[in-house]
């Protein structure tokens, strides 16, 4: 939510289709229904990262959630994702 929020503010003249507006409201009123008690932790495969998820009653897919503290920029993660994405590809690609 914070790096929505960051990209928000950071560009402004952003604009959505019609369909995106629907599917951001809809997604939004489900989380409004969402109390932070209702949330039951689970295991993460790694150990800087907290996991929760929450499941309606009677509901047949739930709401995940996964947060850890990256002290970075955005853009420096960004640079960072493209840089393993290039090793990964050399590394599968040019054996």
């Amino acid at each position: 939510a914070e790096l929505a929020t960051l990209m928000r503010e950071k560009h402004e003249d952003q604009e959505y289709s019609e369909e995106e507006l629907v599917i951001l409201e809809r997604v939004q009123r489900k989380f409004e229904d969402v109390d932070e008690a209702d949330y039951e932790h689970i295991e993460s495969p790694d150990m800087f990262v907290k996991m929760d998820k929450v499941m309606g009653e009677g509901a047949s897919v739930g709401i995940g959630r996964a947060v850890t503290v990256v002290d970075a920029t955005v853009e420096d993660c960004a640079a960072w994702e493209w840089a393993k994405m290039t090793r990964e590809k050399m590394r599968l690609h040019h054996r």
